[in-house]
């Protein structure tokens, strides 16, 4: 099974500013801070995708105490890599 995480911004009931909330979640992803914070504040946003449910379930709950919302949804069928136009 597929899971993908969801970035939804800030987490506005963070005590840390935004600032500390983008570096512990650049760290997290592996990401520039600056490519992260215009992530943040433009949501929502797929970070992750093709993951299992388990290391899924581990990056929401990592984000989450970092300071960042997300949510983990379940890929049922990805049909977005098909067209009905023909090139």
């Amino acid at each position: 099974m597929a899971y993908k995480v969801i970035l939804n911004g800030y987490d506005k009931t963070n005590t840390k500013g935004t600032y500390y909330i983008e570096v512990d979640a650049a760290e997290i992803l592996q990401m520039d801070r600056k490519e992260l914070k215009g992530i943040l504040e433009n949501p929502p946003h797929t970070i992750k995708d093709d993951l299992e449910k388990e290391d899924a379930e581990k990056l929401e709950e990592r984000l989450n105490q970092a300071g960042v919302k997300c949510e983990v949804e379940h890929v049922r069928f990805d049909l977005s890599k098909f067209s009905l136009v023909e090139d």
